[in-house]
This record gives structure tokens, C-alpha cells and sequence, in this order.
């Protein structure tokens, strides 16, 4: 079985995780890896769980040259296709919903790229994919490995926030969940927040993926990294050896590295 990992987003501390993805899930399953990131890391603050006062600042930015050192160095020949993304942009209009839609659209555009990537090299190979899941590069660990097997049931998702960072599924169920188009068609009113109005992005993939997909809800398949208290938690094959300072929660400053 043949299994496409569409591997998404800025890079940020992905050096804490990245052993952890392939130990608990690029090996058992004898993945290919294709990555679009960014050369620019953001991060964001917030005054409450109102979306709109989520505020995005650039923390760093670095060279194409060396994002693609670091990540031929940590994917090595898991990796098949990469696209480095320069135009990243922190809009304008912060505290309207077209600001915080930028940032969610981004993700997905992010994952349509991927799924590109992956199509355009299986078919220069001649083959195509059983299997497509789309993991976000930072933040996400395995508690222990994950086999996908010929019996699997998909699509798989998992628990509410990673279920905007992580999805298992074969060609049409991934196609449509490309497709996702958040706050498409939103009329906002002032005052409203997450589950008061406002659409919370985890709660409207699963609307968009039920509408067209049957759904096998697997928690904590996957989970965060995060303790509440804002510190990494301990997880199997966690980096310990990089001396880099890891990146803080969202809604923190992180720290240079």
C-alpha cells in the first residue's frame, strides 16, 4: 500500500517533533513525504478565545538555501517533493474576520499544494496513492506508533484541535478536504466568538468532511505537544539532543532559535 504524507506548514520547532513523526508513522508505513512550507515563522497573541483578537507578528525568517538544508537533513529520503514558500504575508485588517480567514485559508491552500505534488510524482512514476494524510509539520506528536493498514476505515480524524492539523484519507475524501473554503459565505456580527456565532475551524472541517464522507473519529491518535502550563510535554522519540530553545504556546512570545 502506497501512502502519501502531505506534510504542511511553517517549520517553527518542527526540530523537537520531527524524529517523533517518522519513528511513530513515516517508517511503520513506509511513507513518501511531500512538504510546502514557508522561509518565514509567525506566531500570535491573543486578548481572549475571541478569533479577532488574534494578532500575528513575524518571529523569524530565513534563507530558501537553508530551510531546504534543514529539511533534506530531517526528512532525508522520505522526502520525494517541497515547495518553499516566500509570499507569506501577515495582512492587514487585524480584528476583522478577513484577517483571522487569511491565516486557516493558508493552511489549506498549503495542503492543496502538497496533494499536487503528490498526484504530479506518482503519475510521473506511474502508480497512484492508496492513502493520503495530511500532517502539520510543528506542533503534532504520536503517543506511539500508527499502522494504516488495508483494513483502515477512512476517513480518519481524530479529537477537535488536531483535526484541523491531521486527517487520513484516499484520494476523493482528500480532494474534498483540500477543498475546505473557511468562513466561505460568514456575515459577521459584531460580538460574536468561538461557539457564539463564529465559526470555529475544527467544528466546520467536520461539517465539511461529513457532508461528503462517512468519518472514523480516532481520538488522540494525535495530540499536541503543548502542556497547559505552556511547556513541551515528554513524547516518544522527542528531540532532547538540539540545544535550540523551543517555541512557546500560541498565545506567548516565542523565543528566538
Amino acid at each position: 500500500m502506497r501512502v502519501a504524507v502531505l506534510l504542511t506548514g511553517q517549520l517553527r520547532d518542527s526540530f523537537i517533533n520531527y524524529k517523533n513523526h517518522i519513528k511513530c508513522f513515516f517508517e511503520p508505513n513506509n511513507v513518501d513525504v511531500f512538504l510546502v512550507t514557508s522561509n518565514k515563522n509567525f506566531y500570535y497573541t491573543k486578548g481572549n478565545p475571541n478569533p479577532l483578537t488574534f494578532k500575528f507578528s513575524l518571529h523569524s525568517e530565513d534563507s530558501v538555501q537553508n530551510i531546504e538544508k534543514i529539511i533534506k537533513e530531517q526528512y532525508n529520503d522520505y522526502l520525494k517533493d517541497y515547495i518553499i514558500k516566500t509570499d507569506e504575508i501577515i495582512p492587514e485588517g487585524f480584528g476583522t474576520p478577513e484577517y483571522y480567514r487569511y491565516f486557516i485559508r493558508n493552511q489549506f491552500n498549503n495542503n492543496k499544494l502538497a496533494f499536487q505534488l503528490a498526484n504530479d510524482y506518482a503519475k510521473k512514476n506511474n502508480f497512484s496513492y492508496d492513502v493520503f494524510v495530511r500532517l502539520r509539520i510543528d506542533k503534532t506528536i504520536f503517543s506511539k506508533p500508527v499502522v494504516i493498514t488495508e483494513k483502515s476505515i477512512l476517513a480518519i480524524l481524530t479529537n477537535i484541535e488536531p483535526a484541523q492539523f491531521f486527517m487520513i484519507a484516499n484520494y476523493n475524501q482528500m480532494e474534498h478536504y483540500c477543498k475546505f473554503n473557511y468562513l466561505e459565505g460568514y456575515k459577521h456580527k459584531p460580538g460574536n466568538i468561538f461557539g457564539q456565532g463564529f465559526p470555529h475551524a475544527p467544528d466546520e472541517i467536520y461539517k465539511h468532511m461529513k457532508a461528503r464522507c462517512r468519518l472514523n473519529i480516532v481520538n488522540n491518535i494525535l495530540k499536541i505537544y503543548q502542556n497547559n502550563d505552556n511547556t513541551i510535554c515528554d513524547f516518544p522519540y522527542k528531540n532532547n539532543d538540539d540545544n535550540r530553545i523551543a517555541w512557546n504556546a500560541s498565545g506567548s512570545v516565542p523565543q528566538k532559535f
